[in-house]
């Protein structure tokens, strides 16, 4: 999540310019079961395919549009904003072949030794951080220097931290230029960066996680070495993800769910993978760029956010939600933290959005030119707060479960006798990612992995865009 400030423009626009200069350069043009978690996606408990009355299917994703939208309103984390020290591509590999383990201090990942920018991993190490992931070996003896296959920004991930440090929290080198070394469970008593920091895969352990800075949600920096709350309410830009299936309208003004990536494999875990094949032909993870501003009326009131609205087909399923909420505080994105205590399942931010497009009061069928009149909802092109316009959305890519499962074809995984996840046992049949609904390590590694998949398919679009913010922890809160 991002809180923008004024006097950050300048350094967006240099960072951000350089990520449109390098994606021009290599293109050419061209949601607790108590909770209905069925019907996060937007879709009836029935599990029919929904009838659609407009659909915008975006073929690719719009890099220009964005770029455009993410200068226009601002910042990322400090290692978006570090974009030009970021040594991509790596340097020449230096000491190939030859053993790294002790050169690079006992540890692998991210090392100079090796070569600004390369790492020193082992081929099939299952503990090496993911800057190890997908490179070329030329030796399986011992560790040795490669190159990463992709650029990640933060380095030793999941590895401990502090000793590498100076046994100091905060900022440091070590995580990657931009990032911090934080313990989730001791953010208040670390370095002011920590209270910025997110996407952490241990809660017991310093880790080498990204920040957006000394600032927490919804603040900006005072001038004096602290921080305050604007008087105003601020513009916010995030990553919201939507899990979908082929066939499901894909205009976001039709009012929808959708949800942190954690918030969604959340859901998938707890409501969609349990069967095979999969419950309503879900085979994907949509992501958008989300843009939005609450109303001074929301903000009046200490909030970013309204409560969580569930739509069934782009119906708001409770009839009171016109006249309690958007009438009074006008068509504000919703939230809600399904699992705040992680009981259900140990995934971190989870969280559920709700954007409520036009007519919301009627499903994809009846949204009626007058109703849309009526009910205009909040999505517009650019947010100012108004009642009418508080959210905007560009598609960001997709990606597939197969493909982060591991999956070839699901038919045949499923006829062959594969389970996804079981339940009961807490583990799949033929195919382990989503074994351990409970382990903190595991929920992690999976949200990571999807982020990798994304960074794979859409490498020069901004990575520290993933921090979510959300005021309920309840349905019945606001």
């Amino acid at each position: 999540m991002v809180a923008h400030s004024p006097g950050s423009a300048s350094q967006v626009v240099a960072v951000l310019a350089l990520a449109i200069a390098s994606y021009f350069a290599s293109h050419r043009p061209h949601p607790a079961h108590a909770l209905s978690l069925s019907r996060l996606v937007g879709l009836e408990a029935a599990g029919t395919s929904p009838q659609v009355a407009e659909s915008v299917a975006p073929d690719s994703v719009n890099s220009t549009a964005l770029m455009q939208q993410a200068l226009l309103y601002g910042e990322a984390s400090v290692a978006v904003k570090a974009m030009a020290n970021q040594s991509w591509p790596p340097s020449k590999l230096l000491h190939e072949g030859e053993d790294c383990w002790r050169p690079c201090g006992n540890v692998s990942g991210d090392c100079s030794w090796c070569g600004l920018g390369n790492a020193c991993c082992r081929l099939g190490a299952k503990f090496d951080p993911p800057e190890c992931e997908g490179a070329t070996f030329s030796t399986a003896k011992w560790h040795t220097c490669v190159a990463p296959a992709q650029l990640h920004s933060v380095k030793h991930v999941s590895q401990e931290c502090l000793s590498r440090c100076n046994f100091r929290s905060g900022y440091c080198d070590w995580c990657g230029a931009g990032n911090a070394c934080c313990m989730e469970k001791a953010a208040a008593l670390d370095a002011p960066e920590c209270r910025g920091a997110y996407s952490y895969r241990s809660d017991g352990a310093y880790n080498c996680v990204p920040t957006l800075g000394t600032c927490g949600f919804g603040e900006v920096a005072d001038g004096k070495g602290g921080c305050k709350t604007p008087g105003a309410a601020p513009t916010m830009s995030f990553y919201m993800y939507k899990a979908s299936a082929p066939y499901w309208p894909l205009e976001l003004n039709l009012s929808t769910d959708m949800g942190s990536l954690g918030g969604v494999l959340w859901y998938l875990h707890n409501d969609i993978v349990t069967d095979c094949p999969r419950k309503f032909g879900i085979d994907r993870i949509l992501r958008y760029y989300v843009t939005m501003k609450p109303t001074d009326a929301l903000y009046q009131k200490g909030q970013l956010f309204d409560r969580w609205a569930e739509f069934r087909q782009g119906k708001v399923a409770d009839p009171s939600f016109q006249a309690d909420h958007w009438d009074k505080y006008g068509y504000n994105v919703g939230c809600l933290r399904p699992d705040v205590t992680r009981s259900v399942a140990r995934y971190q931010d989870a969280i559920w959005y709700s954007l409520p497009g036009r007519c919301p009061s009627n499903d994809f069928q009846r949204k009626t030119e007058r109703c849309s009149l009526e009910q205009p909802g909040g999505y517009c092109a650019h947010p100012n707060g108004t009642s009418t316009c508080t959210w905007t959305a560009t598609f960001a890519g997709e990606v597939f479960l197969d493909e982060i499962a591991g999956i070839i074809d699901q038919a045949s995984f499923c006829n062959l006798g594969g389970f996804e996840y079981d339940s009961y046992e807490d583990k799949g049949v033929n195919n382990d990612f989503w074994n351990g609904k409970l382990n903190f390590e595991a929920c992690s590694w999976r949200v990571s992995r999807v982020h990798q998949e994304f960074a794979r398919k859409h490498p020069n679009l901004p990575v520290g865009l993933d921090r979510h913010p959300c005021d309920h922890d309840s349905l019945q809160e606001g």
